[in-house]
């Protein structure tokens, strides 16, 4: 049993007294303000070295220092541990660099800002560098090879010009081609093929401008143009005559053809 000081009042405890409560009698005084029921070294403050293993109970965490549903939590296996819980630990746990996003109830990802290849450009997409910027490639033009069949066969001679560039805004695109064969053997109905985007379903809505040499229009033909195939990258050329009739024209030994497309895509 321990000792109570002298004209003072305050009670000295044996190492390894487990109970105080019965030394604190009449005119004695708790001055340390701990609460010294219970097991050894409860009501010794944390920051003493002789705190021991267990003194800080799980019901004193749980109750002082752990609130319920805001992130932290008592471990169930080591009852003297608080842990991250729900979207806080979620969150620890994450290691990938990124734009930190709510994926479901208490789980957090890592994503990436990407763009559309020709459309939206992403700078810093994770956000590890600054702030994502996206941005419209306005004015940007992208190459793609136009190509001239006959009959659904590609012409077999020799290109010597095959050049083609486009530009896409949102649906609408802007196509450019430039093609000059020579040597072809092949026959039938003449096509461009290759376009850079498939037309839309809903209907071509082809406005076209056609430039061209060496080529033999069908008899009355008073206009030539492109007329697009709906969820196709094909577009046949066709003579229009004055009755308002068309007739597809067929491909030739050599020819040249300029053309100016636009038309909504897929």
């Amino acid at each position: 049993m321990g000792q109570t000081t002298p004209n003072m009042g305050i009670y000295i405890p044996d190492a390894g007294e487990t109970n105080y409560d019965a030394s604190f009698e009449s005119g004695m005084n708790n001055v340390d303000a701990h609460d010294h029921s219970g097991g050894p070294n409860k009501g010794v403050p944390l920051s003493s070295s002789g705190l021991a293993d267990g003194s800080v109970t799980k019901e004193k965490l749980a109750t002082d220092v752990v609130t319920a549903g805001e992130g932290l939590a008592i471990d169930g296996s080591n009852p003297n541990a608080i842990i991250a819980d729900g979207l806080l630990n979620s969150l620890y746990k994450i290691a990938s660099n990124g734009v930190l996003c709510r994926t479901a109830a208490g789980t957090a990802n890592a994503r990436t800002i990407t763009g559309t290849a020709n459309q939206v450009t992403v700078t810093n997409g994770d956000g590890v560098s600054g702030n994502p910027t996206l941005s419209l490639p306005i004015g940007t033009a992208t190459s793609w090879t136009p190509q001239v069949f006959g009959g659904g066969t590609e012409q077999d001679g020799t290109y010597s010009l095959q050049h083609g560039r486009y530009i896409r805004l949102g649906v609408l695109l802007i196509v450019i081609g430039q093609v000059t064969w020579t040597g072809n053997a092949q026959t039938g109905d003449m096509e461009v093929r290759n376009l850079p985007v498939a037309a839309g379903a809903g209907g071509t809505s082809y406005i076209s401008t056609l430039g061209f040499s060496d080529i033999t229009m069908p008899t009355g033909t008073i206009q030539v143009a492109l007329d697009g195939n709906n969820n196709d990258t094909t577009a046949n050329v066709v003579g229009y005559r004055s009755a308002g009739t068309a007739q597809n024209v067929q491909l030739g030994a050599a020819g040249t053809l300029n053309f100016t497309l636009i038309y909504f895509g897929a």
